[in-house]
């Protein structure tokens, strides 16, 4: 996010979720070390139950595809095969092997 005062890029300090569970405040520092707050608010969207049932269906699998995948780039990892072959076998980026080997995907 660009800082309002300046227009530098910014990294997150701090991120906290308000009690409905609908807004996000995070705290913000730009390049300059000027400090901002930022506030998302989830906006409801309306649709019927079949739409909003096959939607969550959908994401839980699309979840759990890459949780399975993850561990067996992990399992592939502690059998000590090279993060290269790896990527290839599972036709992701060496990157991302690299992010799940550190636990940060």
């Amino acid at each position: 996010m660009k800082c309002p005062r300046c227009a530098a890029w910014s990294r997150v300090l701090a991120t906290r979720t308000a009690d409905d569970g609908y807004t996000t405040h995070r705290r913000h520092e730009c390049a300059n070390g000027h400090r901002f707050t930022s506030v998302q608010v989830l906006q409801p969207v309306y649709c019927s139950a079949k739409q909003r049932n096959a939607a969550f269906i959908a994401t839980a699998k699309r979840r759990a595809s890459i949780e399975a995948r993850n561990r067996a780039i992990r399992r592939d990892l502690a059998a000590g095969r090279p993060g290269k072959d790896i990527a290839h076998d599972h036709k992701v980026s060496p990157s991302l092997v690299s992010l799940v080997a550190r636990g940060k995907a």
